[in-house]
């Protein structure tokens, strides 16, 4: 089967309250289940900032992660090495944009990572008089994960992701194996 390449635009920043995910967060402080352990995500966006906190090898509750795979994939087994982590599996990238080391420059793929396996940590909500301690948290926190970069930023309106970059990502992440594909597009 053959179409016409065609783009799909990123959507939302209000993910949590669509699936309930405060519920799940508020259940995690009586309840700690496994969180996700041993899940291996993959995330279908714009990349992902593997510096921030939600993807740290060590959560700030000091959970320490483990690699379910016991091994790296895409990226991480070459030039991205240093940005992955037992968190962290696998990095890939679908697009021109930059450096082709699936760094997000558009925040949303971080942002949907961290929605669904972030680690736990403490955030600020800083207003004109006051600032508030907000713990953070992601609905599977000791997941591991894959980001899978088919989106990039535009300069002229909305991030673009080509729909050939989409279904090269889809295929990567089935052969990768994981267990659960985010795709918030």
């Amino acid at each position: 089967h053959v179409e016409l390449e065609t783009t799909r635009f990123l959507q939302t920043d209000t993910g949590p309250a669509f699936i309930g995910a405060q519920a799940l967060w508020a259940a995690s402080a009586v309840q700690t289940g496994n969180r996700g352990a041993g899940v291996v995500v993959g995330i279908i966006d714009s990349g992902i900032n593997s510096s921030h906190p939600s993807f740290a090898a060590t959560a700030s509750d000091g959970y320490q992660h483990s690699n379910p795979r016991g091994q790296r994939f895409g990226l991480c087994n070459t030039t991205a090495a240093a940005r992955c982590s037992n968190k962290l599996i696998g990095l890939y990238d679908f697009t021109d944009e930059g450096a082709k080391d699936a760094s997000d420059l558009d925040g949303h793929g971080t942002h949907v990572a961290s929605t669904a396996i972030g680690n736990p940590f403490a955030g600020r909500i800083t207003g004109p008089t006051i600032t508030l301690a907000v713990p953070i948290s992601g609905v599977a926190p000791r997941a591991n994960v894959i980001a899978y970069k088919a989106c990039k930023k535009s300069t002229t309106g909305p991030s673009t992701c080509p729909l050939s970059g989409l279904l090269a990502a889809i295929e990567q992440a089935a052969i990768d194996g994981v267990q659960v594909v985010n795709y918030s597009i």
